[in-house]
Order: C-alpha cells, then sequence, then structure tokens
C-alpha cells in the first residue's frame, strides 16, 4: 500500500544488496574510492569493515562492476566454516584447474597457475571475521608468491569489526604488509540520514511527493496551512488538533540494546587504540 500512496516503482529497501542502490555518503564515497585506487595500483590485499547494515556489501557489488571480465576473474567467497583445504578448492575451481585431492598438491597448482595464468584473478572473501587461522595463512602464501611488477591475485576482505582483531595478531605482521588499501564504514553522520532515506526513495520511483509530513510538523498546536499543500491525491488544508511527544521507553525495555550498543563501540574504540598504538617489529632483518 505504501508503495502506491508514495508513487513507487519498488521497495526502498531490499534484502538483496543492489549497487544502483549505493548511498555515496561521505564515508561510502572515500572508501569507494580507496577501493578503485588499490585495484587500479595493483595493491596485493585489499580491506573494508563495518557493521552489519553499513553497506559493505552494496559498495562492494559498486566496485565489481568496474572490474572487466576479460582482463580479471572474479572468485566470490564466503569464510564461513572456510579453512585452508575449502578455500584452495574453491578457489581452484573458479579457475578451472584439474581436480586435486591432496591440498598440498592443490596449494601447490595455485601458486604455479596464478601467477601464469591469461587473466588476473581478484578473490573477494565476504564475512572475512570468519577465516580459519590456516586459512589466512594460505592467503598470505598466495599473495606473496605473484610478483609485485605484475600481480596476478588481488585480495579483497569483507567482514565485520572482528576482522581486525584477526589482522592485528601479532603472526599477522607479514600479512598487514601486503595490504594496500583499508577502509571502515562507520555509522552515517546526522546530516546524511535523511539524505539516505531520500535517496532510496527516489531510486526506488519516489518524485518528492507528497509532501504533506513537512507542512504538517512546521505548524504549531491548533494551526492550519495558510495556502493548501499538494500532494499526489490533490490540495489539501492541513489543521493540527494536537502534538504529542512518544513517550521514552523504560530503562528495561531497552537495556539489551544499549548493552548491545555500548560493547560495539567499546570493541570498536578498543580496536582503534590498539592500531594507533602497534608497533611492528621485523625480526627477520635482525
Amino acid at each position: 500500500m505504501y508503495e502506491s500512496f508514495f508513487g513507487l516503482t519498488g521497495p526502498p529497501f531490499r534484502l538483496i544488496p543492489d549497487p544502483s542502490f549505493l548511498f555515496t555518503g561521505k564515508g561510502h564515497r572515500d572508501a569507494l574510492a580507496a577501493l578503485r585506487v588499490g585495484l587500479a595500483a595493483g595493491a596485493r590485499v585489499m580491506v573494508l569493515t563495518g557493521e552489519v547494515g553499513a553497506g559493505k556489501t552494496t559498495l562492494l557489488q559498486a566496485l565489481l562492476t568496474s572490474v572487466d571480465p576479460a582482463s580479471t576473474v572474479t572468485a566470490q567467497i564466503s569464510a564461513a566454516h572456510l579453512d585452508a583445504e575449502t578455500l584452495s578448492e574453491r578457489l581452484s575451481e573458479v579457475l578451472d584447474l584439474p581436480r586435486q585431492p591432496d591440498p598440498l598438491a592443490r596449494r601447490d597448482a595455485l601458486l604455479s597457475a596464478l601467477p601464469s595464468g591469461p587473466r588476473a584473478t581478484l578473490l573477494v572473501i565476504d564475512e572475512a571475521q570468519h577465516l580459519t587461522p590456516s586459512a589466512l595463512d594460505l592467503l598470505e602464501t598466495l599473495a606473496k608468491a605473484t610478483p609485485r611488477a605484475a600481480t596476478q591475485l588481488q585480495i579483497c576482505l569483507v567482514g565485520q569489526p572482528e576482522l581486525r582483531i584477526l589482522l592485528n595478531a601479532a603472526q599477522r605482521g607479514g600479512f598487514r604488509e601486503l595490504i594496500g588499501a583499508d577502509r571502515h564504514l562507520g555509522p552515517l553522520e546526522q546530516a546524511e540520514i535523511r539524505l539516505y532515506v531520500e535517496h532510496r526513495l527516489h531510486r526506488a520511483g519516489w518524485n518528492g511527493r507528497p509532501e504533506f509530513e513537512d507542512a504538517a510538523f512546521a505548524l504549531e498546536k491548533g494551526t492550519y496551512s495558510k495556502t493548501p499543500v499538494k500532494t499526489d491525491f490533490g490540495f489539501h488544508v492541513i489543521k493540527v488538533e494536537d502534538k504529542r511527544n512518544k513517550p521514552v521507553p523504560s530503562f528495561e525495555n531497552v537495556k539489551d540494546q544499549i548493552e548491545t550498543f555500548v560493547a560495539r563501540r567499546a570493541q570498536a574504540d578498543y580496536i582503534a587504540k590498539l592500531r594507533l598504538a602497534a608497533k611492528v617489529e621485523r625480526l627477520d632483518k635482525k
């Protein structure tokens, strides 16, 4: 019903990510630009993190539209239950390599095929916070095996903030050196929220009408609009009989939501402090 009321051609909010609905707010615009630069510059590893619903997958889909399939094979893999053996199997399938039942033989085949393939490979791993240590070890091995002068394998890790805990572990110093683009999608700024909602409405066919709510909320209690307000259903004179604030919910009703919010914010702040204070020491150069 609301779609016909607002003149929409489809739902403005969908479960399936659609790059045409990407809202290029400040943070999203910066992240997309950084990833595109990383792709063009041959960054071996790119990282994109954000909370659930931050727009990571939609942004990623927009990024992939700029990848030329004639020169690059794109492999998208979910990291759920992904260890080194499963990762090598899926990557081998994407590259059409002969089936190798032995994990070590399969890894060696990948090491041989990736640098010499006719097309470059872009490996995108979603939900990368679930990567196992063995999968990260394999990714580092594959990335380092590609000559820097002609990068044949690029890896893009996309996940929730917990991914940064994995990458900031002491034993991941070598992997961190491979990261050429790194962005985090934070929440929208207050001024962007309305723009975001209106952007999605416009993408779904909204033409800015009806504007009834703007006129109604601008009036004081007991007053009426001096000029008719136009909507898709004609012209209206609005009179505001009453206004009331929505009651503040009790603490007990929102306790769980507050705890979740505070815990995630504290975790994000802690990770940010660790990154700033991190000191990477290369023992192999001593």
